[in-house]
């Protein structure tokens, strides 16, 4: 009842801003204070001559053009269209991708191993204002098969920004982030499985410390996208990013933050832990599957870091998930990363976050070459022996399979990356994953997975 009554209240202070934002003048009054604005004009000058004993008449009053500023402000016709594309833009992204793989495990999966060519993303988005203080989006993924993305409404008041709808939630840096402007193909081996992804919920969103600060937290239903609550209960997330150091003239800022999730899965929920490698080949190095007549808490958090000196940067990010029955198991892992411009051109941070890339010499211009990218990252990820030992979750608990399961895992990739327009990019990948399981009997880790992957996107946004 209270989540009714809350959204009910944004809903009437929407609706409440919309009309003011859209309230006209009267035409009337209007045309009255044009007039009252043009300066009055003298007395016209006798052509007759006066008698010289009478006084001698005052100089006309000089009179003067009424000056643009001294006219009142009349609103152009193309204001009219800016206003229109103000309350919609249309836009979005398209990402074509060719994949290579090849595997060499204990198990394989015949299936994601050779080349494929596969429409990675098709997201077509419409946002817009509906007036200064209330803004929307909603985005529409059209790959494979046709779903809803993001579709929320932002209300600011006092100085906060309060959003409410289904939208991606602050958990990790990296998946915060668009996947229009990572600097590999795909996130790390771990970022998917911490994914927030998207949800439904109310964020409240906001800055301090003369904007050095950036933070949100709120409540979702902890469920995903395009799903409805299943419990009574919520999660809570929250989020925050600062700018610790920065030095304009070297060009050298420094980034932190963090993120978490909090919340009570019930009996009416299940789940799966599961860990894919970062080429999206098909098939899964961990998966545990949940059971659903045992209520758990399931709590998730990162700390991150961004450093960037010039036309260099270093990243990193760790992850941490701790599932919560009769006895706890924890999923953690991270990243580091360094990329550094070939063509000088510094790495684009908003607000702790990367945003679109900006280019010295697109190819459009005299000369242009666009930006060229070097970058190399290592992840990582490790599993608590909890998930494969009987009764390490609650009693019943009968473990994963630890001959199909690995127990850590490690990825190196090497990017390159062309940058033709800020709204452009060609990325190549090479990706190398090892993956291993621990013998119980030879008291020594084994090898379970080995996969090499080159990837190659091609990337426009409109």
């Amino acid at each position: 009842m209270r989540k009714i009554q809350f959204c009910f209240i944004v809903l009437l202070i929407a609706l409440a801003a919309s009309v003011e934002a859209y309230a006209v003048e009267d035409p009337f009054e209007r045309a009255r204070q044009s007039l009252m604005a043009i300066p009055k004009m003298a007395d016209p000058v006798d052509p007759h001559p006066q008698d010289k004993s009478s006084p001698a008449p005052a100089k006309p009053a000089k009179t003067t053009t009424p000056t643009e500023t001294e006219l009142p402000a009349v609103q152009p016709e193309s204001k009219k269209k800016n206003d229109a594309e103000e309350l919609i833009k249309i836009g979005g992204r398209i990402q074509i991708d060719a994949r290579r793989h090849q595997q060499s495990a204990t198990y394989q999966d015949p299936s994601s191993t050779g080349m494929f060519v596969s429409l990675r993303r098709a997201r077509l988005d419409a946002r817009g204002e509906l007036s200064p203080k209330i803004k929307y989006k909603t985005s529409i993924e059209m790959a494979d098969k046709v779903k809803a993305k993001d579709l929320y409404i932002k209300v600011k008041l006092g100085g906060l920004t309060y959003e409410g709808g289904q939208f991606s939630y602050p958990l990790g840096s990296e998946n915060i982030s668009s996947s229009r402007y990572y600097e590999f193909v795909e996130p790390s081996i771990l970022s998917e499985t911490f994914s927030g992804s998207r949800d439904r919920g109310l964020l409240v969103l906001g800055n301090a410390l003369d904007k050095r600060l950036f933070f949100s937290a709120g409540v979702v239903n902890g469920t995903g996208d395009n799903t409805p609550d299943r419990n009574n209960s919520m999660d809570f997330v929250g989020q925050a990013q600062g700018l610790l150091y920065e030095e304009k003239e070297r060009q050298l800022t420094l980034w932190v933050g963090g993120s978490f999730e909090s919340g009570i899965r019930d009996s009416s929920e299940s789940e799966s832990v599961e860990i894919a490698p970062e080429t999206e080949s098909g098939f899964a190095l961990f998966a545990a599957d949940l059971p659903n007549d045992q209520a758990y808490k399931r709590m998730r958090y990162d700390v991150d870091a961004k450093v960037l000196f010039g036309s260099a940067t270093l990243a990193g990010e760790f992850l941490n998930g701790v599932f919560t029955y009769e006895n706890q198991a924890t999923v953690r892992g991270g990243y580091v990363f360094a990329s550094y411009f070939l063509t000088g051109e510094q790495r684009t941070v908003e607000e702790g976050l990367l945003e679109r890339q900006k280019i010295k010499n697109p190819v459009d211009t005299a000369n242009g070459i666009g930006a060229w990218e070097v970058a190399l990252r290592y992840s990582w990820f490790e599993v608590d022996d909890n998930f494969f030992t009987a009764g390490g979750l609650f009693d019943a608990w009968e473990g994963v399979d630890p001959e199909a399961n690995a127990r850590r895992g490690t990825a190196w990739t090497l990017g390159v990356n062309w940058y033709p327009t800020s709204k452009s990019r060609v990325m190549l990948n090479y990706i190398k994953t090892v993956a291993q399981a621990f013998d119980e009997e030879a008291g020594a880790y084994t090898t379970l997975s080995n996969e090499s992957a080159m990837l190659l996107r091609l990337q426009v946004e409109y």
